[in-house]
């Protein structure tokens, strides 16, 4: 028997279930606006939220005067081809719509589903909507846990208690058949303790709510390879949050409460590699999105006059905190700060040119960096058109390095300049970092460990050989301190496979913090390249950059333990014997700032 009504509103076709017939239809007569929630508050509303907003998709909450709340969703179609998919195959909110009522009727823990929509043009699906009724007393596991992780609100029994139980609830969906192909910790609402203390039984079991169906396999059984990738991808997401150890006794749980995965002895191997192959995937995905347009990225297009003649049309890569007269702005306190050798500007030379500044963006005051890459002759032009040009690979670079949780100032746009379809100039745009030194004239000039005396800020243009500031001997417990910090950050490279072609020490910025720490940011990114491992010749060609660029300062010692750091090792066996060996011969034969004795 069908349970459910069909209602027209202006050009959208409604399904409504019958029990909720009366008061979505009161709602929907309302002239429920759909793009703007300010003016939804009616005779048939008492209050909005809003949960999540995008380019493509938002989430409400809508509190009816009948004491339902519903969450409601719109998906708008990104182009001619998603209106097509839909049209032709159905839309998320119809995916969804069917998979939530078929998982409702198995008992599953889901938000009761109420209604869905489809808007259509020109005969083609462009928005779609579904209403959902609030699972009660639940809260996103997901805010839970970052509330946790700065808060500390959940005691430690606690947090494994909920581990333990989102274990036994997955394996618990995967034996009713149930395989939700997005299965993270965004995607999974948790019981509130009130609610249940308030149930009779076992206390403290909180019960898990599934939201976000569209993607859901419910027809099949499923296969042991399905599930623990389901399981990994879930993992993957928990091991931001709690430690590897927690991770493996999470999985553990998993496959003792799976009956089909009792025999398969390498099941948490399995995981294991998968969660490593998610975050390695994930990353990757990240760092190509700042080259599309996405939630974080917006792509601009504009034309801009050179010198009041030559036009050349403008494209930026860019954060959506910017629009095109930001970015406009920026280029004009570039341009302007090579005039009379202004004091904003830091490096000039014929091709590249540095500027800083100060630039306020709405409620924020930022100090920016700007470094345009120039091509001057068709040579050089022919070769950025064609091949990956610098600009681009360091904004894709700066990207992936936050994408990996590697310090470098904050990415803000990339925006090249083409005429005739060859590229001119390219300006990379970052955060501008206070209080900062080069690794080098830190090391060279404090004795590492300590704050510049007469106050000066970090410069690319400093002349290391010139530098005449005494130096100051540190305590030896900071001057190791340092050196750890040091090289957990140069080990951390070679962990995210991150090989930079100009690894020297004054590409890398050092910035003091409170309790004896540091923090070092890496810039020059233009020849980065992302590896899935560092081979052996990569890692001798970057701690030999390094090791050139530092001055005696740095002493043997303290390259040596530098290097026990790096490696984390106690003693040096002879295949690390032969590494240094070959190390300080290629750091002699650079000539930069050491200069030690030679070595046969």
């Amino acid at each position: 028997m069908n349970d459910t009504i069909t209602y027209y509103q202006d050009s959208i076709k409604w399904v409504v279930k019958q029990t909720y017939c009366e008061s979505i239809i009161a709602l929907l007569n309302t002239g429920l606006p759909i793009d703007d929630v300010s003016n939804i508050v009616t005779k048939a509303a008492l209050s909005t939220r809003v949960v999540k907003s995008n380019m493509v998709r938002s989430v409400k909450t809508i509190k009816t005067r009948t004491g339902i709340t519903i969450y409601f969703k719109h998906s708008k179609s990104k182009g001619w081809r998603d209106s097509l998919k839909y049209t032709l195959f159905g839309s998320k909110a119809k995916h969804e719509w069917e998979n939530a009522r078929a998982i409702f009727k198995r008992g599953a823990p889901i938000g009761e589903p109420v209604a869905y929509g489809e808007k259509r043009t020109i005969g083609f699906v462009t928005d779609s909507f579904l209403m959902v009724r609030e699972a009660a007393q639940c809260e996103p596991l997901l805010n839970l846990l970052q509330q946790n992780t700065l808060k500390q609100t959940l005691s430690f029994k606690e947090t494994r208690e909920i581990f333990k139980n989102l274990a036994l609830f997955t394996a618990s969906l995967h034996s009713n058949r149930i395989l939700h192909n997005d299965l993270h910790i965004g995607n999974i609402l948790l019981e509130s303790r009130a609610a249940a203390n308030s149930r009779p039984g076992r206390q403290n079991t909180r019960k898990f709510c599934l939201v976000d169906l569209h993607d859901v396999t419910l027809t099949r059984n499923i296969s042991n390879a399905e599930m623990l990738e389901n399981i990994a991808f879930l993992l993957y997401g928990l091991s931001y949050f709690c430690a590897k150890t927690e991770l493996l006794k999470i999985a553990v749980t998993y496959v003792d409460a799976t009956p089909s995965l009792a025999d398969d002895d390498n099941a948490i191997r399995k995981i294991n590699a998968m969660v490593i192959a998610k975050k390695r995937e994930h990353t990757l995905s990240r760092s190509k999105r700042c080259l599309k347009r996405s939630s974080n990225f917006t792509i601009l297009k504009w034309k801009h006059k050179i010198k009041g003649r030559a036009v050349r049309k403008c494209k930026a890569y860019t954060k959506r905190d910017y629009d095109k007269n930001a970015l406009k702005q920026i280029l004009e306190l570039h341009n302007a700060a090579n005039k009379n050798k202004h004091e904003h500007l830091l490096k000039n030379i014929s091709k590249i040119k540095v500027t800083a500044f100060p630039f306020n963006n709405g409620a924020n005051n930022l100090k920016l960096c700007v470094k345009e890459f120039r091509n001057r002759n068709f040579f050089r032009q022919s070769r950025e058109t064609f091949f990956s040009a610098r600009g681009k690979r360091a904004w894709r670079a700066a990207n992936g390095f936050q994408a990996r949780d590697i310090l470098t100032p904050n990415p803000i746009a990339l925006i090249e300049a083409r005429s005739y379809r060859m590229l001119k100039q390219s300006f990379f745009i970052t955060e501008y970092i206070e209080n900062t030194t080069q690794a080098c004239r830190y090391v060279k000039r404090e004795g590492h460990l300590s704050p510049l005396n007469n106050g000066e800020t970090s410069s690319n243009e400093i002349d290391l050989k010139k530098t005449t500031q005494p130096k100051i001997s540190a305590p030896f417990h900071r001057k190791k301190q340092f050196i750890d910090s040091f090289a957990k950050s140069f080990r951390g490279l070679r962990k995210a496979g991150i090989f930079h072609a100009d690894l020297k020490g004054g590409n890398i910025l050092v910035k003091e913090t409170a309790n004896n720490t540091w923090d070092f940011l890496y810039i020059d990114l233009d020849d980065v390249t992302f590896k899935k491992t560092l081979s052996k010749n990569d890692i001798i060609r970057n701690l030999t950059q390094l090791n050139a660029s530092l001055p005696n300062t740095f002493s043997f010692a303290d390259r040596i333990r530098f290097y026990k750091y790096y490696f984390i090792t106690r003693e040096l066996s002879k295949n690390d014997k032969s590494m240094i060996k070959k190390i300080i011969k290629k750091s002699i034969k650079r000539n930069h700032f050491w200069k030690p004795v030679p070595v046969a």
